[in-house]
């Protein structure tokens, strides 16, 4: 189970056009005003929407083999909603860049 299909956080990206039209124009204006970003992460949402990913790993709950690995970077992540969070940055990330 460490290995499986479900996406990693170093691969997350926003869908066009809502990339450029919506999340680049409010990055940059949080970034002018020094303003805070908030993030509403729920992982049982995507644990319903993706049932391939197991409910424990969903839930907080800890298992021998509840983790899930990201090859890009090596992070080893022992929930959903951590993974979720490094997603979130990583795409503030590549915003920052262009």
């Amino acid at each position: 189970m460490p290995s499986s299909n479900l996406p990693r956080p170093t691969a997350s990206s926003n869908q066009p056009p809502t990339a450029n039209v919506v999340i680049k124009p409010l990055l940059n204006f949080l970034n002018q005003t020094n303003s805070s970003f908030l993030s509403n992460l729920r992982p049982y949402d995507v644990y319903r929407a993706k049932h391939e990913i197991p409910i424990r790993f969903a839930l907080f709950r800890k298992t021998a083999f509840n983790f899930r690995d990201d090859e890009a970077t090596g992070v080893r992540y022992q929930n959903l909603f951590d993974a979720m969070v490094d997603a979130v940055e990583v795409c503030e990330m590549v915003h920052k860049r262009h």
